[in-house]
């Protein structure tokens, strides 16, 4: 786990994004992956509410996303999950702010996402020696 602390504006409280690998799912589609996250979302956290739930493109890669807002200590939640399937495992992504900063924070979880980059699934082949003349 990678957990990146991100300050909020004018002490509106900081934000955290968490960067977490899964690599017990038997499940290869991060769409499949998100959809199943949902249930225990929706049983973990009080008032949830789904804002949104996406499937897009990064990296030639198919991304899933999450939009969220819960309830803790009468203070609202928001987070944005993003999942992709990286060599044996699922990569999660998630940004936590309180609902009224979030905004702010658009432009960094963009920042992110387009910046993420995966190295290759498949084995490389050793380069071959160089013929000495």
């Amino acid at each position: 786990m990678q957990v990146f602390r991100l300050p909020g504006e004018g002490g509106s409280g900081d934000a955290a994004l968490i960067v977490t690998r899964d690599y017990e799912t038997q499940l290869e589609s991060p769409v499949e992956y998100a959809k199943a996250q949902l249930r225990p979302l929706q049983k973990q956290f009080v008032a949830f509410r789904l804002s949104a739930e996406l499937a897009t493109e990064v990296a030639g890669r198919v991304v899933a996303l999450l939009d969220y807002e819960w309830t803790a200590n009468d203070v609202v939640l928001r987070q944005r999950q993003a999942f992709v399937r990286a060599e044996a495992c699922m990569l999660v992504l998630t940004l936590t702010a309180r609902s009224e900063s979030f905004a702010p924070l658009e432009d960094t979880w963009a920042s992110v996402l387009q910046s993420l980059r995966l190295r290759d699934e498949a084995p490389r082949e050793p380069a071959a020696p160089s013929p000495r003349s």
